[in-house]
């Protein structure tokens, strides 16, 4: 049993770990920003290790206007370390998955508050909370919450799938294109010839970002979308509940 009275797993690889203590650290030093700078560390899989489907993931704080974030508090390496293990520990005990125990596959925060995305073969939880000594976790299904919502990113929709109760909810990209809060369903053509179909969940998201042979960085990096979802989406069809076509076309 750890600190945290959970069950214990097995300890992330050292690159992955280290990955995270720098980008989270340095993220959470820094001085407070608009409420929709963003920054996060997706997660790799080591050799051996079951493989992941890594989530894009980034914290948007909800009040949509330019006032400062509170000040983050400071959190350390170690504190990130029981944060990791003490989320997926936590998703091990509140969902029992049975032969395939839960794994972090992304990581994000903002404002000093955390969110881990778990894995577990087809299904996902999120964990969000405060990395520190005294920092509580709370861990929640992703839930779909029926809307979609214009990004500050050119070409890229972002859409809510945590409901937790924490504040603020975990967004994954969500490929733009002219689309209404009615969506439902999305079929995705992709340059190998296949392709992926989804309900507007995280679910799209997590096919958008296996295919992705570009990093998130990369992608945030060159200021638009289309640069690289051209390279790897062909076209796009989304459709509502009833099946109507709101939008069919190249990806922006």
């Amino acid at each position: 049993m750890n600190d945290l009275d959970l069950p214990p797993r097995a300890p992330l690889p050292v690159e992955v770990r280290d990955r995270i203590r720098t980008t989270v650290v340095a993220g959470m030093a820094e001085s407070p920003r608009p409420s929709r700078n963003r920054w996060y560390v997706p997660l790799a899989a080591a050799a051996g290790v079951v493989a992941l489907a890594v989530a894009a993931v980034v914290v948007v704080t909800p009040t949509g206007d330019d006032r400062a974030a509170t000040p983050p508090p400071s959190a350390t390496p170690s504190d990130i370390d029981k944060f990791v293990d003490g989320c997926v520990a936590h998703a091990n005990r509140a969902y029992p998955a049975g032969e395939q125990p839960w794994t972090a596959a992304a990581f994000a925060a903002e404002g000093g508050v955390g969110a881990l995305t778990i894995r577990n073969q087809d299904q996902s939880v999120v964990c969000e909370g405060v990395p520190g000594p005294n920092g509580a976790l709370k861990v929640g299904p992703l839930i779909r919450m029926g809307q979609i919502e214009p990004s500050d990113v050119p070409d890229l929709w972002l859409i809510p799938f945590s409901n937790t109760g924490m504040q603020p909810p975990v967004y994954p990209l969500i490929l733009g294109g002219v689309v209404s809060g009615q969506a439902s369903g999305m079929t995705l053509t992709l340059s190998d010839g296949s392709s992926v179909e989804a309900d507007v969940t995280d679910e799209t998201a997590m096919a958008l970002v296996r295919w992705n042979r570009h990093s998130t960085t990369e992608l945030w990096e060159k200021g638009s979308s289309n640069e690289v979802m051209k390279e790897l989406i062909v076209s796009v069809r989304v459709v509502d509940a009833d099946g109507v076509v709101l939008y069919e076309g190249p990806p922006a």
